[in-house]
């Protein structure tokens, strides 16, 4: 045999021998390192926890800007499209001013109304909503009311008929005579209502809408038709451009004209429309007559038609209206977190803290346990935004305590 020579046997051997005193040493080190204090696994638990609790009861809320641009200072309807995602929450749906408070509003037919009083320029508002919620509808204190053939607000009475508006009181003073407003209707009209607005719609596609706190009347139609508006005679004078007296029969005007306005004794009844072609007669009543009309205004007012020539000004040039991209802000429920704190507690442990007894403590309000005073209790403060339906939000902590359940 030769110095220095190994056989293929005796490296196979000594390797073998390495790896067995490797092993030998690994496990030794290991046995010998001291198990992770408890404190630490608790901890860790104690913010897994946390986290999985504020996945679990948190939303978005989305807030689109309504940018209004307007040339006047007034009260006026604002009914603008809105084509919501299907997983929006309908009754989700609102509406605050700049000051960030909820005002009336309503969402029909892809359209949210609402009836602010703006300023000239700029206007801001705020159309707000969550998705994938079953929230409760809001509920308003409003001034309309809609009931049988009547509809009325604090400014107004006004009872509708198969042929169209039968009665105007307005002031205590009743506005039209004879069968009113002859919408060449005949059939009983639906009613769909809500704190803001109320529409009456005809089986021919005519509709009738009166709002909260306004005396206005809106009547719009899918086709052009010739309404009859049959006035109380008590008012002695007319406005279509210039001032005039009422004559004492047959044709007052014909022309393609805006707005006109019957008025006297204190009131009076403008109706407003874009380049109307329109008659007054004086028959046994007053009448207006509008032909191959589509939409019109009729506007109740106080005094002469100078008080009027605002509204018409607001209805032939209405204000700009844009909706913004919307904004998203997600946070903790506060309905969602009282639902948590009813649920039992042995369904929340097996769901989100299987091993572990806990107890947690958000506005005053705990769920879980009493914290012990004889186990190792850890305590962590996890920082949350809590965030209302109104987009109102709060920084704060959940309180959360963990323990070896």
């Amino acid at each position: 045999m030769k110095k220095g020579y190994f056989s293929i046997d005796m490296i196979i051997s000594l390797v073998i021998f390495l790896l067995i005193v490797s092993i030998s040493f690994y496990y030794l080190s290991y046995m010998s390192r001291p198990p992770e204090p408890i404190t630490a696994v608790l901890k860790t638990a104690a913010f897994d926890f946390a986290e999985q609790i504020e996945e679990n009861i948190s939303w978005s809320i989305y807030t689109m800007p309504i940018f209004i641009e307007s040339g006047n200072d007034s009260k006026t309807v604002i009914e603008k499209k809105f084509y919501p995602e299907s997983d929006v929450d309908l009754n989700s749906i609102i509406v605050e001013d700049e000051n960030l408070s909820e005002i009336n509003s309503s969402f029909d037919d892809n359209t949210i109304i609402f009836t602010p009083t703006i300023k000239t320029g700029k206007n801001n508002y705020y159309l707000i909503y969550t998705k994938n919620t079953a929230l409760a509808a809001r509920e308003y204190t409003t001034d309309l009311n809609a009931a049988g053939t009547w509809i009325n607000n604090s400014l107004m009475n006004v009872s509708i008929a198969t042929t169209g508006i039968s009665k105007i009181e307005f002031n205590s003073v009743s506005i039209l005579k004879g069968i009113g407003a002859n919408l060449t209707t005949s059939s009983v009209p639906d009613l769909t209502s809500s704190a803001v607005r109320a529409k009456r719609a005809y089986d021919n596609g005519i509709a009738v809408k009166l709002y909260n706190n306004n005396s206005k009347i809106i009547v719009t139609s899918n086709h052009t038709f010739d309404p009859i508006i049959y006035i109380t005679k008590t008012f002695t004078s007319q406005y279509n451009g210039s001032a005039n007296s009422i004559t004492s029969s047959g044709l007052q005007f014909n022309s393609i004209i805006d707005f006109i306005d019957v008025y006297g004794g204190g009131e009076g009844i403008a109706v407003i429309g874009n380049s109307m072609n329109v008659s007054l007669y004086n028959n046994t009543y007053n009448e207006i007559r509008i032909y191959n009309v589509t939409e019109f205004e009729i506007y109740l007012h106080e005094g002469t038609y100078a008080n009027a020539l605002l509204e018409k000004d607001m209805y032939l040039n209405p204000p700009d209206i844009v909706l913004l991209m919307p904004e998203e802000v997600s946070g903790i429920s506060v309905d969602s977190l009282s639902t948590l704190g009813n649920t039992d507690y042995e369904t929340i442990k097996e769901t989100f803290a299987e091993g572990i007894d806990f107890n947690l403590t958000i506005y005053n309000t705990s769920i879980g346990i009493e914290r012990p005073i004889d186990v190792t209790v850890i305590t962590i403060k996890y920082p949350v935004l809590v965030v209302d339906r109104f987009k109102k939000s709060n920084r704060t902590e959940l309180d959360v305590a963990v323990m070896v359940g």
